[in-house]
């Protein structure tokens, strides 16, 4: 049970990145009701992805990444795949957070270098990774708890100032097909907890109902709260000023302009501290479940006892391109929505099908209309990152 609890933590941390104060200006063009749908849809598929993933791992009897199992269960070409596909995310996701970590620091004291501050989070989060799992486990139940705290706090505060006699539940723009090509790569990424397969498989000692348990809390809690805020954003918004609401579904709306108009509708002073600390405490939890999937990740090459060299190789190459070209890695994630599809959807399910267990540990792996529905949101996934960059 503590392992259990550790795991899904680790999950729900990885998912909830500094993104999530983001997510309100893109899904305003939805409205909330289609919103939490949206949601809703993503999360299923995405936890079943997880089930397709697990099964492989299960299968396997060895705790093995997405490349290795490519291997095992294909051959080279998709062991490529798999081996770029997951070390190329994870790579730009460390140099994002990385540079994330320095410039929300930077914003709280302006007068520190943020090439030096980089240089400290890049330390901080190596000093993390070469600790046991169990260690980092405990470190991350104590800041993820933290951030439940404060965004319990935030949201509280935020409540206070809807009016719900003007709620709007359907967006105007809900009829127009780019509003859902827009939005659904967004909320797909936010559910990115693919990276962590197969060390939470070795964590939870291969054990197929834990594991089930595992990814199915740990990504029902991301779905919670992105809800709970969203809705909450977007209510006080809607109801306390049109204008600027309407701006947002436009996409007129930066996120420091959304900042200073929640702590004026709420007159709360605190509001913009309360949401750095929301932000850099869901960066933070993103780092080390996508640094502890990196380095297990490494060690699969380079050896599994050598945790200081796979945490350099996971630190230092994310930490060079931070403090030289950030901004090229950080508009690499922009595609990360089609890079998922492929990781954790449209590869994992060719290997289950060329692989045909007969007997399945999860009976919903075997579901031929399941499979089906899987693969299709994957390709819409790229149709709407395709397009998105096109236009």
């Amino acid at each position: 049970m503590n392992k259990q609890l550790g795991a899904t933590m680790i999950v729900a941390g990885t998912c909830i990145g500094a993104g999530v104060i983001a997510l309100p200006l893109t899904l305003a063009t939805l409205g909330i009701l289609w919103s939490f749908a949206l949601m809703l849809c993503v999360w299923i598929v995405t936890y079943y992805s997880a089930l397709i993933n697990l099964e492989l791992v299960l299968q396997a009897k060895k705790p093995l990444n997405i490349g290795k199992l490519g291997m095992l269960y294909s051959g080279r070409v998709a062991s490529v795949i798999g081996t770029s596909t997951l070390n190329g995310l994870m790579f730009a996701l460390m140099a994002a957070y990385i540079y994330g970590i320095a410039s929300l620091v930077c914003n709280l004291t302006p007068a520190l270098s943020q090439k030096m501050i980089t240089i400290a989070a890049a330390a901080f989060a190596y000093l993390f990774l070469i600790l046991p799992v169990q260690k980092v486990d405990a470190a991350n139940r104590v800041l993820f708890t933290c951030m439940l705290v404060v965004a319990g706090i935030l949201v509280f505060a935020l409540a206070s100032s809807v009016n719900f006699s003007k709620v709007n539940l359907i967006s105007s723009q809900i009829d127009r097909l780019p509003s859902w090509i827009g939005v659904s790569p967004v909320i797909f990424t936010s559910f990115g907890f693919q990276v962590l397969f197969h060390t939470l498989s070795e964590y939870c000692d291969m054990n197929a109902k834990v594991l089930k348990k595992v990814f199915f809390v740990g990504s029902l809690i991301p779905l919670i709260i992105y809800s709970i805020w969203t809705c909450s954003v977007l209510y006080v918004i809607y109801t306390n000023d049109s204008a600027f609401y309407l701006n947002i579904v436009q996409g007129k709306v930066e996120i420091g302009k959304l900042i200073q108009k929640l702590s004026a509708i709420s007159n709360a002073k605190y509001l913009q501290g309360v949401v750095w600390v929301v932000s850099f405490l869901a960066v933070i939890t993103s780092t080390i479940g996508v640094g502890l999937g990196l380095c297990d990740s490494l060690k699969q090459y380079i050896g599994a006892e050598r945790t200081k060299a796979a945490a350099a190789i996971a630190i230092v190459p994310p930490c060079l391109i931070a403090l030289a070209v950030p901004n090229a890695f950080i508009a690499l994630l922009g595609c990360a929505g089609m890079i998922l599809s492929v990781l954790a959807i449209l590869l994992p399910l060719y290997l289950l099908v060329k692989a045909s267990f007969a007997t399945p540990f999860y009976k919903a792996t075997s579901k031929t209309t399941l499979l089906v529905g899987a693969g299709l949101f994957g390709l819409a996934i790229i149709f709407c990152e395709l397009w998105n960059m096109m236009i």
